[in-house]
């Protein structure tokens, strides 16, 4: 004979689980409010900036859209037949800046809880963000055009960034169980540094060089200086996006190639640019691109050798991550197998931000046309594959980070590897 479980037992066991999923699910929600709290204040800028044109809750609008572009959204121009009649731009303006609050919010968020906690807070964080896309469409009737993101991608690309950050973050703090997954941890924090090192060795590497090619730069901050409010948001818009210009940088250091494209041409033989280590090629018919491109010829423009000095921000990234992954572990083959983890991990990243760095922006050539720039995939994500794989193996090799002969301290070392029992122990 069987026993029914009182209704009220049932809720008093599943209590303890509703209490920490809400309180993740609020996380996910504080995480939202801040980033988009970033978002608005770029379209409050921007409402600034031109004067009052338009109304307030049309900026605010803008603000929503900045808020899903940072997960890669598209944003959607359709022309109507005042303009051109069924004309589409899909323009894309993911400012990393956002993406990267957003992602560290998350991360920590994620740490605080379980694997369940973690989808709780993507939920939390993802909903809302979906939410303020439906009301975001803007409409011009006196240009025939409608702006609005693309709703499908609002629903998924957040929620699947959510769920992979809070993820990592949720495994990053579980406990250290097996030694081969404290290794996995360790290569995977190695991976990181690589990444993020390697992109602030690329910034300041542009930082050098526009201070070397003085001329060029003054000539880019003069002409900003002419286009007036328009000038001054193309500058926020780039401080946004440092981000996404230290991955373009990373990918020609690394020798792949970030690409200048017209996007209206589309993908095959649209005029554009290509820009390597070695120097600017082009691609396609380059004189369609800007009135002078044509002066690059058919061998474009050579930066000059001394630009090879850029192979050192992907070589000192990894080489410095290989070494720290490795740190602790006992034996080459251990050290080696952390260095190439690390490298695989930082392949990984490598690929997710040329994806997410990727653009197509209105720039105002002949007119407005959309532009894309991007890191060309998939080479630059092997590159980043093989640029890791050597240099965290490299950076294995090298001398362990703690002195030599000194034991670890009691408890799980830096790899999750206990010290041997004492001699005395039961």
């Amino acid at each position: 004979m069987s026993t029914a479980v009182p209704p009220a037992a049932v809720a008093d066991a599943e209590a303890p689980m509703r209490g920490p999923l809400t309180r993740s699910f609020a996380r996910g929600f504080v995480a939202f409010l801040i980033t988009a709290a970033l978002a608005e204040a770029i379209g409050l800028a921007e409402y600034a900036a031109s004067g009052g044109a338009y109304r307030l809750w049309t900026w605010m609008k803008v603000g929503f859209l900045y808020l899903v572009s940072f997960f890669g959204v598209q944003v959607r121009l359709v022309f109507g037949s005042g303009f051109v009649p069924g004309l589409v731009w899909s323009l894309r303006m993911p400012l990393l800046v956002g993406t990267g609050l957003a992602g560290w919010l998350l991360f920590r968020g994620g740490r605080r809880g379980s694997f369940a906690g973690a989808v709780s807070m993507a939920l939390g964080f993802a909903v809302p963000t979906f939410l303020v896309a439906l009301p975001s469409t803007l409409r011009f009737p006196s240009l025939r055009l409608t702006v609005g993101a693309v709703l499908w991608q609002a629903a998924v690309f957040p929620l699947v960034f959510a769920l992979g950050v809070t993820a990592a973050g949720a495994w990053s703090a579980g406990s250290p169980g097996s030694v081969r997954a404290a290794r996995l941890r360790a290569a995977a924090r190695g991976g990181g540094r690589m990444f993020a090192r390697s992109l602030v060795l690329a910034f300041a590497g542009l930082l050098v060089l526009a201070a070397v090619r003085s001329a060029e730069t003054g000539a880019y901050a003069r002409g900003l200086r002419h286009l007036g409010w328009t000038g001054a948001l193309t500058v926020g818009h780039q401080l946004l996006g440092l981000p996404n210009i230290a991955t373009y940088v990373l990918a020609s250091s690394m020798g792949g190639a970030t690409e200048l494209q017209l996007a209206a041409g589309g993908p095959a033989g649209a005029p554009g640019l290509e820009v390597r280590m070695s120097g600017v090629q082009p691609v396609g018919p380059a004189e369609g691109l800007a009135p002078n491109a044509g002066a690059a010829g058919a061998g474009g423009i050579g930066w000059g050798g001394w630009f090879y000095l850029f192979l050192l921000v992907p070589a000192v990234a990894t080489v410095l991550g290989g070494r720290e992954a490795a740190a602790g572990a006992r034996g080459i083959r251990r050290r080696v197998a952390a260095g190439v983890g690390a490298g695989i991990v930082f392949g990984g990243f490598v690929a997710v931000a040329a994806w997410l760095s990727a653009a197509v922006v209105p720039l105002p050539l002949y007119g407005v046309v959309p532009v894309a720039v991007r890191a060309v995939t998939p080479g630059v994500a092997m590159l980043g594959l093989a640029w890791g794989v050597a240099g965290g193996a490299i950076g294995a090799m090298l001398p362990d980070q703690n002195p030599e002969g000194l034991e670890p301290a009691p408890g799980p070392g830096p790899l999750g590897e206990a010290p041997p029992p004492s001699p005395t122990s039961a």
